[in-house]
């Protein structure tokens, strides 16, 4: 900066720096300035700071998500020297096995708020974003920067509800088996109560209970169960499915002999019509 004085002229004037990349570079931290008048005479200016940094602040601290939701993350920019940012801020969050999530938006008079969606199949669990905050000069360069991360957890959501059952088709005095699975979005099984009830050919409710996801059910068949089809009705929460067995129909007697006396009992589940062949001697 030249300055030019007459002989015993004294002169106050005002220096502006421009502190622009282009013209300060990667200098950062504790600065002074150097004026020298001639070859001999050197001052420099109190110690001062210099300073890029970008402080991020949110209006909470962690947030809960639900699959396939929008959720907003606000808050505040500023220097460090207290003064509002007028920039951008972009967030990016990695998921495994989902693609990256990303969103962009101002600042202004350091005031933000991000919106993103969630995919509908993120896995549950807490994840960090990462959220970088940034203004740039005249020249497009980045002047003052900050980064910073943001807590998201993705909650675990009831999506699929089935029945596991390996027979369908049973006989009397056999027994039923069957397991209920409840899964979230990710095919993850949920361990969550449900309500299990058990319709028979008539549609009379023969059994009704509150179990757990993932338990498997035993409920037996005597020998004189109707033959038809039974249905198995399982809900938990807002979901819920059904399945339907077969009871064979079963033609079966035993006889015996007491006192000379020949009894026959039907212990199938259907009238046994068919003659009765009986050998003597």
């Amino acid at each position: 900066y030249p300055l030019f004085l007459a002989v015993g002229e004294e002169k106050i004037d005002e220096i502006n720096i421009p502190l622009q990349k282009s013209f300060i570079g990667d200098s950062i931290g504790q600065c002074e300035i150097d004026f020298s008048i001639g070859e001999s005479d050197k001052t420099s200016t109190n110690s001062f700071k210099l300073s890029d940094l970008i402080i991020i602040s949110y209006t909470q601290n962690t947030l809960n998500v639900k699959p396939n939701e929008i959720f907003l993350i606000s808050g505040k920019a500023i220097k460090e020297n207290s003064e509002n940012v007028n920039g951008t801020i972009e967030l990016k969050l990695t998921i495994i096995n989902v693609p990256e999530i990303t969103a962009i938006t101002q600042i202004l008079d350091g005031q933000f708020t991000l919106n993103a969606t969630l995919p509908s199949n993120a896995p549950a669990g807490s994840y960090s974003t990462n959220i970088f905050a940034y203004e740039k000069d005249s020249k497009k360069q980045i002047s003052n920067k900050g980064t910073s991360a943001y807590g998201i957890k993705v909650e675990q959501v009831p999506t699929k509800i089935e029945i596991s059952i390996g027979n369908k088709v049973l006989d009397p005095d056999t027994d039923l088996k069957f397991t209920p699975i409840l899964q979230d979005q990710t095919g993850q099984k949920i361990y969550s109560p449900m309500t299990i009830t058990i319709k028979n050919e008539k549609q009379k409710t023969i059994y009704e209970a509150e179990k757990t996801t993932d338990e498997e059910i035993n409920y037996h068949l005597d020998s004189q169960t109707k033959p038809g089809t039974w249905t198995i009705h399982i809900k938990s929460n807002e979901l819920e499915t059904e399945t339907q067995i077969n009871i064979n129909q079963k033609e079966i007697i035993t006889t015996q002999i007491i006192n000379d006396t020949l009894i026959v009992t039907n212990t199938g589940n259907v009238r046994y019509d068919k003659p009765v062949e009986v050998l003597i001697g």
